[in-house]
């Protein structure tokens, strides 16, 4: 499973979306995994009898309405949403990460135990960047709006990846 895992990510991108200061870069590099992930998941259900009728959407909102309708769980979709609607908000109106905004992700994001009851909410959750802050723990609701989009993202990616890797490695129904 992990071998799959790391075929969808570029490792060197999520370090950089965890090191830089940079709002925009953080959100841009974890969109972009999302955007792969959901790619991934379409790739798997558009099978090669509906590829003719049925080709992956370009945009993320997109995506997430085709990974939805194909049966992704509800609870990585509506926080997917949130990641793409920050990402559109600091693309085209605002200029940095707003607490609300990330808060409602993160209230999203713990929804997951919804679906996986061995979800770690976010309140028990850290992350560590050796390059710029070696040696410290910074947790979720420290403080740092940028920190907490980029736990709450992390956390969405693993959850999400570990399901789909799960389910990449199921037959089809």
């Amino acid at each position: 499973m992990t071998e799959v895992i790391a075929e969808w990510f570029d490792a060197e991108r999520l370090v950089s979306a965890a090191e830089t200061e940079d709002e925009i870069g953080t959100v841009l590099r974890m969109h972009l995994a999302i955007d792969q992930l959901l790619e991934s998941y379409l790739d798997r259900k558009i099978t090669a009898d509906l590829k003719p009728y049925i080709k992956i959407p370009r945009y993320t909102g997109q995506k997430l309405s085709f990974a939805g309708a194909f049966g992704m769980p509800i609870p990585f979709v509506r926080a997917m949403h949130e990641v793409n609607g920050i990402r559109n908000e600091l693309a085209h109106k605002i200029k940095s990460l707003a607490d609300d905004r990330v808060a409602q992700l993160a209230r999203q994001v713990d929804r997951i135990k919804e679906f996986d009851e061995n979800f770690t909410s976010l309140a028990q959750r850290y992350i560590e960047l050796p390059r710029a802050r070696p040696g410290e723990r910074i947790t979720f609701g420290s403080g740092n709006v940028r920190l907490d989009f980029l736990i709450s993202s992390f956390a969405l990616l693993a959850a999400a990846s570990q399901w789909l890797a799960v389910q990449a490695g199921a037959p089809d129904v």
